[in-house]
């Protein structure tokens, strides 16, 4: 039986939500009364998740564009605090990998997924703590991974992204607690396309 909190009159963020994770992230918050801002890469994805709310609680907005760009994050913030008020909850789902062994993976290509799971999740952290801090509350989700803590030849940059990620979000924890912001990692099974590949 699934459980449902009422979120009635908080305002999220939920990046990655195109598809996956992010986007029954958006689904269940958004049904539990959260307004919500979903974020990606791809509008149609997220027109996508947005037609599946039409009964949900809570009201939506759309923010195209790329985790990684601080202006992104940055517009997602305001069209969340102009509409619903301000942010609530941040879930930095969205994620990237790349295969291939480290001998022969491009060093760029390698750091792209650090940027993308680690600087990304910084970015947007960053985006919502004046006014969490402000209102003294808030929660952060960051989504991690089993593979944060064991091996998986092949996908080194993911697994040592998660590991940053879980580190992060280990240390925000602490320096936040005293200000009443929850900061969390999320760590699924092989639920997402890019769990399961490994």
């Amino acid at each position: 039986m699934e459980t449902t909190h009422d979120l009635a009159g908080t305002a999220a963020i939920v990046t990655g939500a195109s598809r996956g994770l992010g986007r029954e992230f958006a689904v269940h918050l958004a049904r539990s009364g959260a307004n919500v801002t979903i974020t990606a890469r791809s509008a149609q994805g997220l027109e996508e998740t947005a037609s599946l709310l039409p009964g949900a609680r809570g009201a939506v907005e759309i923010v195209v564009g790329d985790v990684t760009d601080p202006s992104v994050a940055e517009r997602a913030v305001a069209r969340s605090q102009q509409r619903f008020g301000g942010v609530d909850v941040l879930v930095n789902n969205a994620g990237a990998m790349a295969v291939g062994s480290v001998a022969d993976m491009d060093v760029d290509e390698w750091w792209g997924v650090v940027d993308v799971n680690v600087r990304a999740p910084l970015i947007w952290t960053k985006a919502v703590l004046p006014s969490m801090r402000a209102r003294r509350a808030g929660t952060i989700i960051n989504v991690s991974s089993r593979g944060a803590y064991t091996q998986h030849p092949y996908a080194s940059a993911y697994c040592a992204s998660k590991a940053a990620l879980s580190q992060l979000t280990s240390c925000l924890a602490a320096e936040l607690a005293d200000v009443g912001i929850i900061v969390l990692a999320f760590g699924p099974a092989a639920l997402t396309g890019l769990a399961r590949s490994l």
